[in-house]
């Protein structure tokens, strides 16, 4: 049996995700209730996964995916004691398994659904007003940093439209364009649930540019196209203030 804590940890760990795995220095009876508990842990992660990534299931049928996250947990254990934190690394997996030629926009809509959790999850800071944004504008000021829980998310597939589609109790697919095309949707939490709102190509530049930090006046600079159409830009902010989209705090976060 090993003598120190993180290696007595790292033998349990290792025999309860893997099938044939079992502690050492085990009698038989408590091999037996090791047995049940490594069941459970197997079951209860998989059930995580199956709530956080209920779209990307119903695209591969439940069998199939339970067959996917079996490695993936076995790979990738929990590193936090949080299970809302579990899974952030399935899509990535999926991105290099066999199962992405059958299925090409699985780990884009993977992706979607973890950004979905962890924009839901996320902390909200004070928020800045379209008015108080204004007044810096007249003063020269021309920071805008996004609330923490926003985030963007791109693909190479139309996935919104895909997991839209599978909020139906019959989702209807005949409609969505299957070509990778290049795609992008603004993630943001309002009140109890988390929005998706899918983004123009100029939209996804303007937030990019905001959320690697940079102000305003270089944010209008990398999407050009937005002055050409000002009144419809002017109302989409006018929106994104209205959902609370902004800090008043001097710092961007990751």
């Amino acid at each position: 049996m090993p003598h120190n804590l993180a290696a007595l940890q790292n033998d349990w760990q290792t025999a309860l995700l893997h099938p044939d795995g079992q502690s050492t220095g085990l009698t038989p009876q408590t091999a037996a209730r090791f047995e049940l508990y490594q069941r459970n842990v197997m079951l209860s992660l998989t059930e995580v996964l199956i709530e956080t990534f209920p779209v990307t299931m119903m695209l591969v049928s439940e069998e199939s995916f339970r067959q996917l996250v079996a490695p993936f947990i076995r790979s990738h254990p929990p590193r936090q004691p949080v299970l809302s934190a579990y899974g952030a690394d399935f899509p990535s997996f999926i991105a290099a398994h066999p199962v992405i030629n059958q299925v090409p926009y699985l780990a884009d809509v993977a992706r979607l659904e973890w950004q979905r959790v962890a924009t839901y999850h996320a902390v909200q800071s004070a928020s800045l007003s379209l008015a108080e944004f204004a007044q810096n504008l007249n003063e020269g000021r021309t920071t805008l940093a996004p609330q923490p829980h926003v985030q963007l998310w791109q693909g190479q597939y139309n996935t919104v439209a895909i997991w839209r589609a599978h909020q139906s109790e019959v989702p209807d697919l005949s409609h969505i364009n299957p070509a990778p095309a290049g795609y992008a949707a603004l993630l943001y939490r309002h009140e109890s649930h988390a929005v998706i709102d899918p983004l123009s190509d100029d939209e996804r530049l303007f937030w990019l540019t905001l959320l690697d930090g940079h102000d305003y006046a270089e944010a209008m600079a990398d999407a050009p196209n937005m002055l050409n159409n000002l009144p419809a830009f002017q109302m989409r902010l006018a929106d994104w203030f209205a959902n609370n989209l902004f800090t008043n705090e001097d710092k961007n976060y990751d």
